[in-house]
C-alpha cells in the first residue's frame, strides 16, 4: 500500500490542481472530491489494494467529465453518490442534511441503523477508549495493535461537548504526538494544516478546565505557534487561503482555517480561553476573508458555515 500510495501521487496532484481552479470559480466538484476522499481512506487505513485501484479507476472516469455549476439531485436522499463506503456516504451528506434549509428526500441510506437493535449493534462494534485518546485497533497476524487517532478523538470530544474522561491523559498524548504524521499526529505530508490545527485547538479548548498548569502552559505555547503558522503560511495578505490538507477542497480549506481562528478566539476576545493577548489586526483579516468565501460554490454548506463563523450572513 505504501508503494501504491507513492505511485498514484503524480497522477492525483494534477487532478487536485484542476479541482482547485474549478472551485475558485464556484463550480461543483463534490463527486470527484468524494472519490478522492475514498482513495485516501483506502490507501491510509486499509490493506485492500484491489479496492484502492478500483477507486482510482473511478477517479479517472470522473476526471474525464466536465465540472458543472450545480450538483446532481441526490439519490435516495444522500449526497455521497460517488462512493459505496457507508460512512463516507454519511460524511458527504451530513452537512446538507443538518442545514436549516434542507428540503431533500428522506435519507434512506440511514435505514441500516434506523432501528434500536441495528443502531445498538453498530455502536457496540466501535471501540471505546479508556486511555484518554481514541483510535483504531488493527489485527495483523493474530496480534492487535492500538493506534492514536487525532480526528477520531476530536469528534468524540466535540460531539459529546467535552463530556469524556481522562482529559489530562488525553492532553499528554496530544502533546506527545505533535510531530507525528496524521492520523496519528498533527502533521500532514507537508507539515501543519489548518484542519488538524482546528482539531488540536478544539481539544485544548474543551480540555482546558481539566488541564494541569503545566499542560495549560504547553497548550498556550502550541496555540501561539499554530496561530503564527496560520497567519504567515495558510493565509495571504489579501485573505486568500492557500495552505490546505491533502485531498481537501478549497471550501474545506477556508472552513477549517476560519474555524481554527474562531476556536482560539482570534476574532472574538470572549472566546480567547488560552491567552489575554490582543489581536488588533483581526478585524481586517476577518473582512478580507469574507469576499473570498463568497466566491465559492454558494450551495456548499461549508461555505455557509464559514460565513457564520466570520459573523456574516
Amino acid at each position: 500500500m505504501v508503494d501504491l500510495y507513492c505511485a498514484v501521487q503524480p497522477e492525483i496532484r494534477p487532478i487536485e490542481a484542476r479541482l482547485d481552479r474549478d472551485e475558485a470559480i464556484g463550480l461543483d466538484t463534490s463527486r470527484l472530491r468524494q472519490a478522492l476522499r475514498e482513495l485516501r481512506w483506502r490507501l491510509e487505513y486499509t490493506a485492500d489494494s484491489a479496492a484502492a485501484r478500483a477507486t482510482l479507476d473511478k477517479i479517472r472516469e470522473l476526471a474525464a467529465l466536465p465540472a458543472r455549476r450545480c450538483a446532481d439531485s441526490p439519490e435516495e436522499g444522500r449526497y455521497g453518490t460517488c462512493t459505496e463506503v457507508w460512512f463516507l456516504k454519511l460524511d458527504a451528506s451530513v452537512d446538507h442534511l443538518l442545514a436549516p434549509d434542507f428540503k431533500g428526500k428522506p435519507p434512506r441510506f440511514l435505514d441500516r441503523i434506523n432501528d434500536p437493535d441495528r443502531l445498538e449493534r453498530y455502536l457496540e462494534s466501535l471501540l471505546v477508549s479508556r486511555t484518554g485518546f481514541f483510535g483504531a485497533t488493527y489485527e495483523i497476524g493474530g496480534q492487535r495493535f492500538r493506534t492514536t487517532d487525532l480526528s477520531m478523538t476530536f469528534h468524540m470530544a466535540r460531539y459529546l461537548e467535552g463530556k469524556i474522561n481522562y482529559w489530562q491523559q488525553l492532553i499528554d498524548t496530544l502533546l506527545e504526538i505533535r510531530d507525528d504524521r496524521y492520523p496519528n499526529g498533527w502533521l500532514d505530508d507537508e507539515g501543519l494544516t489548518s484542519h488538524n490545527n482546528y482539531d488540536v485547538a478544539t481539544l485544548f479548548q474543551l480540555g482546558w478546565p481539566e488541564m494541569r498548569a503545566d499542560q495549560r502552559q504547553c497548550a498556550g505555547t502550541e496555540l501561539d505557534r499554530l496561530l503564527s503558522w496560520c497567519l504567515a503560511t495558510a493565509i495571504t495578505p489579501d485573505g486568500a487561503v492557500v495552505a490546505r490538507a491533502k485531498s481537501e477542497s478549497m471550501v474545506e480549506g477556508y472552513y477549517f482555517t476560519i474555524a481554527f481562528l474562531d476556536t482560539i478566539g482570534y476574532f472574538d476576545p470572549a472566546k480567547r480561553f488560552w491567552t489575554d493577548r490582543a489581536f488588533p489586526e483581526a478585524p481586517v483579516l476577518q473582512a478580507q476573508l469574507e469576499p473570498n468565501v463568497r466566491r465559492l460554490h454558494p450551495n456548499d454548506p461549508m461555505a455557509r458555515m464559514s460565513l457564520e463563523r466570520l459573523g456574516s450572513r
